[in-house]
C-alpha cells in the first residue's frame, strides 16, 4: 500500500513537471496605441537577469516603429531592463547605458522567441535561440520606481507613446534575477514553464490564459489597459525557429538559378512578385539581372520581372515595358511586382507605383522554362547581364491582376493559405523547393551552385531608393510665405487610396495643433500635388505646420513638422531641427530657401564618420525633410550637415532613447 502511494506521488510529481506546447488561443493581444499590461514595480536587482517572451508582431505602430515588448525603463539613464523584438537595453552602475540589437530584422506575422541575458560581464540578445549580439558591460542594474509594462514603455503615470507601442501578440513572459544559459532558454522556448513556483531565480511568469503571476507573487499580477485582451487567438502561432532570414534563394555566379518549368500565364491578366537583395553593383544601367523570367527577347516575353521594371508581349500592343526611373541600391532588400490588367502594365517597388504603360491584348505564350535569377532559355546560355546576383524570396506568380492593396498586404510577411489563394499559380519561399500553391508540376530544381535556406542578413523590405516611399505616403511638404501673414502649404501624396481627407494643421508652440484647412484627395494612384493657403491673422512670431492624413477608418497619420520663424524670414537659408532631442526614427528638419535649390544632406558622427548622405531638390519656401540612416544609431550627439549653393550649414542633433 505504501509502495502504491509512493508510486502515485512520484507519478503526480513527474506529471507536474511536464511542460506542454503553448496554445494558440491564450495570448495577450495589444493592437492599439495605449493597449498594454501593467506588472507593477518589478525591479531586477544585482548583476544578473534574464527576460523572455514569445511575440508575433502584426504591424508597425502608427509611428512606424516596432515598439517595446517588456519595459522597466524610460530613457538611457533609467533602464532596469527593456526587451524588444529588435534588441535589449539595460543601464548599469559601472558601464551606464548598454544595448544589444539584432543583426537582421524580424518579419511581420511570424512568431518569435526573444530573450535578453545579463550575466555581469555582457548583455546578450537572442532571437529564436540564436545569439544576435553581445555587448560587454559590468556593474549592478539600476533600479527605479517605474511600473513595468508589456507592450508599452514603463511610466510612473498614465503616459503612452505611439513609437513605443508594440502591436501584436505576446505570451510566455518570464522575468528572472539569474542569467539563464542558452540551453536553459531553448528547453522551454515554445512550451509552458513547468512548476514555476519552484524555478530558481524566477520573479514573474505570465502565460495569459489569465492575468496571474504564475510564479506565485501576487504583487506582480498583471492588469490590462487600453483595450488589451488576454485569451486571444494568435492565428500565426506556429513556431518555426530560424536564425533570422534563413530561407532565401542565393545566387552568387552566372548560371546559378532555379528552374520552374513551362509555367505560362494565359489571357490578359497577371501578377508576378518577388523580394530581392542585390549584392553586386550593376555592370551597365540595365544589368541588375532578371528575378522571374519567361522570355528570351522582346517578341517572346510571356513575363519578365526585374528589380528595375517589368516586360510582357501581347497580341495587340506587342512588346511592352514598364521601367522605374531610378535604380535599386546594393545590399538593400526590395519588394517588386508587375501587374497586367488588360489595360496597362504596372511596375511597383515597395508598394509604390513607379511605372505604368498602357497596353492591351492577350499575353503571348512560349515553350521556355521559367527561371528565377536568370533569363529563360531552352539550352544552357547564361548571359552575364541577365544574371541576378544576391538573395531572392517570396516569389508569387498569379493569373489575375492583383490590386496595390492586395500586394501591399503581404510585402513583409509570408502568404497565408497558399493552396486556397484565388488566381495563385506558383509560390516559393525557399525553405524547400516545393511550389506551395500545391501544383507539383512547378516544383523547383536548382541549377549549378544556387542554394536555398540561406541567410539574407538584411531581409526586411526597406524604403525605396527613389525617395518616393516616405513615412505616411507623402512627399514635398513645404510652406512658402507669400506675404507677412499668408502662407501657402504644399504637399504631394503617393498612392492615396484609403484616405478620406487631409487636414492642414497649425500650432504656435509645436505641441498643440488645430486643423485650419481641409483637403479632399483624388483617390487615384500616382503622385498628386496639393496646395492650401493659411492666413495668420495674429501674425505670430513662430508657427508650426503639419499634415494630418485621415484614413477611411478614422485613423490619423501625421507628417513631419515644419517650423517657421517669421522674424528670420529674410535669411537666405534658415534651418530648424525639430524635435530636438529626438529618436532615430524621427530625425527631421525644416529648411527655408528663397528659390528652388539642390542640396546635399549628411548625418555625421562626432568622430567624423558619414552615416547618411542624400542629394535632393527643395522648393522655394520652408521644406520638411527626414533623415533615415540605415545603421542603428547609439544615443548621443550627431551633426546634420547641409550643403546649399556652395554654403555649408551644420546643426547638432541629439539622439535619445525614450524620446517619443
Amino acid at each position: 500500500m505504501i509502495k502504491t502511494i509512493y508510486s502515485l506521488f512520484f507519478l503526480f510529481t513527474l506529471l507536474s513537471n511536464v511542460s506542454s506546447q503553448v496554445a494558440c488561443n491564450t495570448w495577450l493581444l495589444t493592437n492599439a496605441n495605449g493597449s498594454y499590461a501593467s506588472l507593477g514595480d518589478l525591479d531586477v536587482t544585482g548583476n544578473q537577469l534574464t527576460v523572455e517572451a514569445l511575440v508575433n508582431r502584426t504591424s508597425d505602430n502608427i509611428a512606424n516603429t516596432q515598439g517595446h515588448v517588456i519595459s522597466k525603463h524610460s530613457n538611457a539613464s533609467n533602464a532596469n531592463y527593456n526587451l524588444s523584438i529588435y534588441g535589449a537595453e539595460i543601464t548599469t552602475s559601472v558601464t551606464g547605458y548598454v544595448q544589444a540589437f539584432e543583426n537582421c530584422q524580424a518579419r511581420l506575422n511570424k512568431t518569435y522567441h526573444i530573450a535578453m541575458v545579463y550575466d555581469g560581464a555582457s548583455l546578450k540578445f537572442y532571437r529564436d535561440g540564436f545569439l544576435h549580439s553581445s555587448t560587454p558591460c559590468t556593474g549592478n542594474l539600476v533600479n527605479n520606481n517605474l511600473i513595468a509594462r508589456i507592450a508599452q514603455i514603463a511610466d510612473l503615470g498614465n503616459a503612452i507613446f505611439a513609437n513605443t507601442q508594440f502591436m501584436g501578440f505576446v505570451n510566455e513572459v518570464r522575468i528572472w534575477n539569474v542569467a539563464r544559459t542558452i540551453t536553459e532558454i531553448n528547453q522551454y522556448k515554445f512550451s509552458t514553464l513547468p512548476t514555476p513556483n519552484s524555478q530558481i531565480g524566477l520573479l514573474a511568469y505570465y502565460s495569459f490564459d489569465n492575468l496571474l503571476n504564475k510564479q506565485g507573487n501576487s504583487s506582480f499580477n498583471a492588469t490590462l489597459f487600453g483595450g488589451a485582451t488576454n485569451n486571444s487567438n494568435n492565428s500565426s502561432c506556429t513556431y518555426v525557429s530560424d536564425s533570422c532570414c534563413s530561407k532565401s534563394l542565393y545566387t552568387a555566379n552566372s548560371g546559378d538559378f532555379a528552374s520552374i518549368g513551362d509555367l505560362d500565364l494565359i489571357g490578359s491578366q497577371l501578377t508576378v512578385e518577388a523580394v530581392a537583395r542585390r549584392t553586386e553593383p550593376q555592370i551597365n544601367p540595365l544589368s541588375f539581372g532578371h528575378l522571374v523570367s519567361k522570355h528570351t527577347n522582346t517578341t517572346n516575353c510571356n513575363y519578365n520581372l526585374s528589380s528595375y521594371g517589368a516586360e510582357i508581349t501581347t497580341s495587340i500592343s506587342g512588346y511592352v515595358q514598364a521601367f522605374a526611373s531610378c535604380p535599386t541600391e546594393v545590399n538593400k532588400t526590395y519588394h517588386v511586382a508587375m501587374v497586367y490588367d488588360g489595360a496597362s502594365l504596372k511596375f511597383y517597388r515597395n508598394g509604390i507605383l513607379l511605372a505604368n504603360t498602357p497596353c492591351t491584348g492577350t499575353l503571348i505564350n512560349n515553350n521556355l522554362n521559367a527561371r528565377i535569377a536568370q533569363i529563360s532559355d531552352l539550352g544552357t546560355n547564361y548571359p552575364l547581364n541577365t544574371q541576378f546576383i544576391g538573395y531572392i524570396d517570396e516569389v508569387k506568380i498569379w493569373n489575375i491582376a492583383r490590386s496595390r492593396e492586395e500586394i501591399n498586404m503581404f510585402i513583409n510577411t509570408v502568404l497565408p493559405n497558399p493552396t486556397s489563394q484565388q488566381g495563385l499559380v506558383a509560390y516559393y519561399n525557399f525553405n524547400d523547393l516545393l511550389n506551395k500553391q500545391g501544383n507539383s508540376t512547378y516544383n523547383l530544381s536548382l541549377v549549378n551552385n544556387a542554394t536555398i535556406n540561406t541567410i539574407n542578413p538584411n531581409c526586411r523590405v526597406a524604403n525605396d531608393s527613389c525617395g518616393l516611399l516616405l513615412s505616411f505616403s507623402y512627399n514635398n511638404f513645404s510652406v512658402n510665405p507669400v506675404s507677412s501673414s499668408s502662407y501657402q502649404i504644399g504637399f504631394s501624396t503617393l498612392n492615396e487610396n484609403g484616405f478620406a481627407y487631409f487636414n492642414v494643421e497649425s500650432s504656435i508652440d509645436g505641441t498643440y495643433f488645430k486643423a485650419v484647412n481641409k483637403v479632399l484627395p483624388n483617390n487615384k494612384e500616382g503622385i498628386k500635388n496639393y496646395a492650401s493657403v493659411f492666413l495668420d491673422k495674429k501674425k505670430s512670431k513662430e508657427l508650426y505646420f503639419r499634415i494630418c492624413f485621415v484614413k477611411n477608418d478614422g485613423k490619423k497619420i501625421y507628417s513631419n513638422v515644419i517650423k517657421v520663424n517669421t522674424d528670420n524670414s529674410k535669411d537666405n537659408f534658415l534651418v530648424n531641427v525639430f524635435p530636438n532631442p529626438t529618436s532615430q526614427s524621427n530625425i527631421s528638419f525644416s529648411l527655408k530657401t528663397e528659390k528652388q535649390e539642390k542640396i546635399l544632406v549628411e548625418l555625421i558622427s562626432i568622430t567624423g564618420k558619414t552615416l547618411y548622405q542624400n542629394n535632393t531638390v527643395v522648393s522655394k519656401g520652408f521644406n520638411s525633410l527626414k533623415v533615415e540612416p540605415t545603421c542603428k544609431l547609439s544615443e548621443g550627439s550627431y551633426l546634420l550637415s547641409l550643403v546649399i549653393d556652395n554654403k555649408r550649414i551644420v546643426k547638432k542633433i541629439h539622439i535619445r532613447n525614450g524620446i517619443h
